[in-house]
């Protein structure tokens, strides 16, 4: 990470650094130390976390991290803090540069430039670059349609730029009231119902039902009735199936409609969305000129009369009593999670014939990806920005309840430690349920973790046995010693007297 033959060494420049400025993006975490730029793209499983620099000494720095659960990819030691990156497999990517400049650039905060995502997306249709697709629900767009179903067609490709960017919007103005009631003490540290909360945050991803408008509801009938109907053919192009409608609420991507430069009308059309009082925009954008200059003209793949209003009021979107689907999981090379079905008997284009498809995953295998049985019935992390391994978490000690930054923390009582490492390793305790007890592999391993704990806590004892040693020599020390006093003649002839008139015992 440092070394560099001819350059100078990370002990020359350690003196020097010192935090003179900060700045992010939502891929990293840029660090500005005066010598040197460091930045710290976190991947996937690892996240940051401050802890005051005494409580860093005292936890995490030393308990074990066989005990603690997670590993530290990188610590910066400050005065009164210490900024860490805790991760589960040490995937992270730290840069050190002289120059900001040399930092690799970030990228585009889509968010904050609208569509200035287009003139990408209009380059990568020309070029046919391969790229996976997660926005599909927000865009109803089926995860078994290819590349040349989607971006081939105006509408589903302006529905895609339109759910990303509703997406953005949902993430950077939603997320932090849901991350708030998490932190505590500084730490972040989530319960259960927390965690589930950002699972009821979630679309489809992990869920077991989806609940849905009343009209795509109906959308999401009709389609699966249209499936079943063509399940009896041999085989049959989803592209010419004018029948088997997309199943898309505009309402769930209304931010994106209400822009002054929206893509309303590749959507639904320029004749339509004039009806349905979208917002035209006076100059045309890249996305547009694009088909345009391809003379495409393709269907919507919308239902008919289906979008009057445009967007529905905010009861029908969350009233609890809405109706509820089935969410289909499959896999291919990942999981894949629809609330339509995947047809099997289907191909996307006539002249491109598929290779491979996803193949369904039901009962127990199913039951054991969701996020709420992940969260409720075993110790493993779900999806979101709550499920890290280096959270902190809370623990009950009489009435009261305490944050501790990791497992075996070495400041709380041996036995609440010991409680908290050996709870950790059951399953869960279920409502109603009789608690499980541990399999003989996993007590082996509890076995081993808390004789880990016990020896740090033994090292602990001693520490501050020795501390408390020292203190007792200096206090001895610093006594003053009593003066020898001179005896006078009479209590030398008193002494000697005693000496020699001592009795003796004959037996």
């Amino acid at each position: 990470m440092w070394r560099t033959p001819g350059k100078q060494q990370p002990k020359d420049l350690l003196p020097t650094l010192a935090l003179q400025g900060m700045s992010y993006t939502h891929r990293a975490l840029i660090l500005n130390l005066g010598p040197l730029f460091l930045m710290i793209q976190w991947m996937t499983h690892t996240s940051a976390q401050l802890f005051s620099r005494t409580g860093w000494e005292s936890t995490v720095k030393v308990t074990d991290k066989k005990v603690r659960k997670f590993k530290v990819g990188l610590a910066l030691v400050f005065k009164d803090y210490v900024l860490a990156f805790l991760t589960h497999d040490l995937v992270f990517q730290p840069t050190w540069r002289k120059l900001c400049s040399e930092l690799p650039p970030p990228p585009d905060d889509f968010y904050i430039v609208n569509w200035a995502f287009i003139p990408t997306l209009a380059t990568w249709i020309r070029s046919r670059v391969y790229t996976i697709v997660e926005l599909f629900f927000l865009a109803g767009l089926s995860l078994v349609l290819t590349e040349e179903e989607v971006f081939s067609n105006p509408s589903r490709t302006a529905r895609f730029c339109a759910a990303y960017l509703q997406y953005l919007h949902r993430s950077r103005t939603g997320l932090r009231a849901l991350l708030r009631p998490a932190m505590k003490d500084g730490f972040l540290a989530p319960m259960k119902n927390q965690r589930l909360r950002y699972i009821d945050w979630l679309y489809v991803y992990t869920k077991d039902r989806a609940r849905l408008p009343s009209r795509m509801a109906t959308l999401v009938d009709d389609y699966v009735a249209t499936v079943e109907e063509l399940s009896s053919l041999p085989h049959w192009i989803r592209v010419d199936t004018t029948s088997l409608h997309d199943v898309f609420e505009p309402s769930l991507i209304s931010t994106a409609l209400s822009l002054e430069h929206n893509l309303g009308h590749l959507i639904f059309g320029d004749v339509l969305w004039v009806q349905l009082g979208g917002v035209v925009s006076r100059t045309p954008d890249k996305l547009t000129l694009l088909f345009q200059s391809q003379g495409v003209v393709q269907p919507t793949f919308l239902k008919p009369n289906h979008y009057n209003p445009l967007s529905l009021d905010a009861n029908e979107l969350t009233s609890q009593s809405l109706p509820r689907r089935t969410i289909y999981t499959y896999r291919d090379v990942k999981q894949m999670w629809s609330i339509t079905p995947f047809p099997g008997n289907s191909q996307g284009i006539r002249d491109i014939k598929d290779t491979t498809f996803p193949y369904r995953i039901e009962g127990d295998e199913r039951k054991h990806m969701l996020s709420s049985y992940i969260v409720e019935k075993t110790r493993r992390v779900a999806i979101g920005p709550l499920e890290y391994c280096g959270n902190a978490h809370r623990v009950s000690i009489g009435a009261s309840t305490v944050v501790v930054p990791c497992y075996g923390d070495p400041t709380l009582p041996e036995f609440y430690a010991v409680r908290d490492l050996k709870g950790r390793a059951l399953p869960p305790p279920v409502p109603g349920a009789r608690r499980q007890g541990m399999d003989s592999t996993t007590s082996k391993e509890a076995d081993y973790q808390v004789g880990k704990l016990s020896k740090g806590f033994d090292r602990k004892r001693a520490r501050e046995e020795g501390n408390e040693n020292k203190e007792n020599e200096n206090v001895a020390d610093a006594q003053p010693k009593p003066k020898k006093r001179r005896l006078s003649a009479d209590q030398r002839l008193a002494a000697e007297r005693n000496r020699i008139l001592k009795p003796v015992t004959i037996n």
